[in-house]
């Protein structure tokens, strides 16, 4: 299957770039962990060209469209594998790319939505994963943060988030990819609209009422920011609390509605 080869390369770049991260590598570790992750993501786009666009309408399954945000997230911190810094960073988003093509074309096949025209429903489509994915990025973001400093508060060293970058870079790009991303989903949840004609007869009364919770909430988190300066646990618990409640949204009502009510959006 050529979802294992695109997942053993993504891992395979992965461990070399924990090896490097770990050992302050600058030889040959170092060239080959980016290119390597680099054919990981040409290869992993071509499976989402050929199982979501080639074969007829867009097939925006829900395993095609996990697919497809970690490949976005993939492209997004595909920057981090050549900054030492960000190495082992890096690591933990390639092998979460590597994990999401595994579900490319599985899980449940979607029709068309709707009767708008494709081009509109797709690119819908494509700016809300997008949204989700930086969103998906900072919720990592939030992650490392909290397990290494947790780890410097309670033994004094850095232990194995040694290989992961400063604190105050970690969250710095948590805001960054927040602000992008609440842009974003802005954009979506209005794109959105064209789509809405009956939100009971068209299965979307869950997902609209939690994208909109998990909009509100990285608002507030936003604007106590900006005005309040909040940053260190408070912001990790929001960012978290955010991408739960848009994850439950994206990912969780397609669950139900696909695989357990064998029904579709639209």
């Amino acid at each position: 299957m050529p979802e294992i080869t695109v997942f053993s390369a993504y891992a395979v770049a992965a461990l070399l770039l924990v090896i490097s991260a770990r050992t302050n590598g600058e030889g040959v570790l170092a060239r080959l962990a980016p290119l390597l992750a680099l054919l990981a993501m040409i290869a992993h786009g071509w499976l989402l060209w050929r199982a979501v666009l080639s074969l007829g309408p867009a097939n925006l399954s829900l395993g095609n469209t996990l697919s497809l945000s970690g490949w976005m997230v993939a492209a997004l911190v595909s920057v981090y594998v050549w900054r030492p810094n960000f190495r082992g960073l890096a690591a933990l988003f390639l092998a979460g790319a590597g994990i999401s093509v595994l579900f490319t074309g599985s899980i449940a096949a979607a029709g068309p939505v709707g009767g708008e025209p494709l081009w509109q429903f797709v690119s819908h489509a494509v700016m809300a994963t997008f949204s989700y994915s930086l969103l998906a990025v900072a919720a990592m973001l939030a992650i490392t943060t909290s397990f290494k400093d947790r780890r410097l508060h309670q033994t004094g060293d850095a232990g194995w988030t040694s290989i992961l970058p400063p604190l105050d870079d970690m969250e710095r790009h948590m805001f960054g990819a927040i602000t992008i991303g609440f842009v974003l989903l802005s954009l979506a949840m209005f794109s959105g609209l064209v789509f809405v004609r009956d939100l009971m007869a068209q299965h979307l009364a869950h997902k609209t009422i939690l994208t909109a919770l998990a909009w509100l909430i990285f608002g507030v988190l936003l604007l106590g920011r900006w005005r309040f300066g909040w940053r260190g646990r408070k912001a990790i618990n929001w960012t978290l609390a955010g991408f739960v409640v848009l994850a439950l949204a994206y990912f969780g009502s397609r669950l139900v509605l696909e695989v357990v009510l064998g029904r579709q959006w639209g």
